[in-house]
């Protein structure tokens, strides 16, 4: 388990929300954190509070826009210079927006752009190949960009959030990890009762309760992410639902293939006459041998990919 005494950790998008909650757990483990935001009052009454419960020397908070690179690095220095350390150990990059409110590219901006930025430059100063001591980076996602969600006007979040997915998955290799000594991890809750709500109607938040089953509360995704944190392997996706334990996601890109390819080839050698619906005495039952084998060998391809945290 990954011990965060003594450790120094950077949070985008800390000033409230579950950025916030991820903080006060982070804190409530012995580490420092430098809170990171784009909104200075909030972000400063937050520094306050949490001064007040950890002590002025494991809190600082910095005025953070993390579209601009040259801004995540002046934060990342200044974050050192303010712990008096010469690295950083872990970085959460959590700053994000809905789409609809603040325009589709302000979105993307934010929530990839802003990712990209942050990992880019961990991963740079992080690396053990750079002189760095390694560390770890978790991405905070959504289960929007898990599936395709259907909502029309939230295209720009949810294409957003499935682009943070895909390239956490990338990077976060056993080979990276070796080389660089960096876990890369993805946390992908649903929607979850907080002020990036705000913006919504309420017949928009109705709608999407209705899809999701409910919201969740911000301390069920904050136990989800120390999960991850402390115990999460590098590539690791975990999905986070209402009343429902955490679990992560398999990645099985390179299953469905085996699986889509395996049956293309065995087709290719079953007479033409078995997929013609009009010949029914052999049509039904060959059709239906093909499915039910095709559910089998994708179940076995779920089964050793996915586990449940219990």
């Amino acid at each position: 388990m990954f011990n965060l005494s003594g450790k120094t950790v950077l949070i985008t998008g800390s000033a409230g929300g579950l950025g916030k909650e991820f903080a006060q757990r982070i804190l409530q483990q012995g580490a420092k954190v430098c809170l990171t935001d784009i909104k200075t009052e909030l972000g400063q009454a937050t520094e306050k509070e949490f001064v007040k419960a950890f002590g002025a020397d494991r809190v600082h908070f910095e005025v953070c826009n993390v579209t601009n690179a040259d801004d995540v690095l002046k934060v990342w220095q200044n974050a050192c210079q303010k712990f008096e350390v010469d690295h950083l150990d872990v970085l959460v990059n959590n700053a994000g927006v809905m789409g609809e409110k603040e325009g589709w590219k302000l979105c993307l901006d934010i929530n990839l752009r802003g990712v990209l930025n942050g990992c880019t430059l961990a991963m740079e100063k992080m690396s053990r190949a750079n002189g760095g001591r390694g560390g770890v980076i978790v991405n905070v996602a959504s289960i929007l960009g898990l599936f395709n969600a259907q909502q029309p006007k939230g295209w720009a979040y949810n294409t957003s959030k499935s682009a943070v997915v895909t390239y956490s998955r990338c990077v976060g290799t056993a080979e990276t990890e070796a080389q660089d000594g960096i876990r890369i991890l993805t946390l992908c809750p649903s929607v979850t009762q907080t002020p990036i709500l705000d913006g919504c109607t309420q017949a928009e938040l109705a709608e999407m309760k209705k899809n999701v089953g409910g919201f969740l509360q911000a301390d069920q995704v904050g136990k989800a992410f120390m999960t991850l944190l402390q115990t999460g392997q590098t590539g690791s996706v975990m999905s986070v639902w209402k009343d429902c334990p955490p679990y992560y996601i398999p990645d099985t890109g390179m299953g469905l293939f085996i699986l889509y390819t395996t049956c293309a080839m065995v087709m290719r050698f079953v007479p033409k006459s078995v997929f013609d619906p009009t010949n029914g005495l052999k049509f039904f039952p060959h059709m239906t041998f093909i499915l039910v084998a095709m559910l089998v060998v994708w179940i076995l391809v779920a089964k050793f990919s996915m586990w449940l945290l219990f």
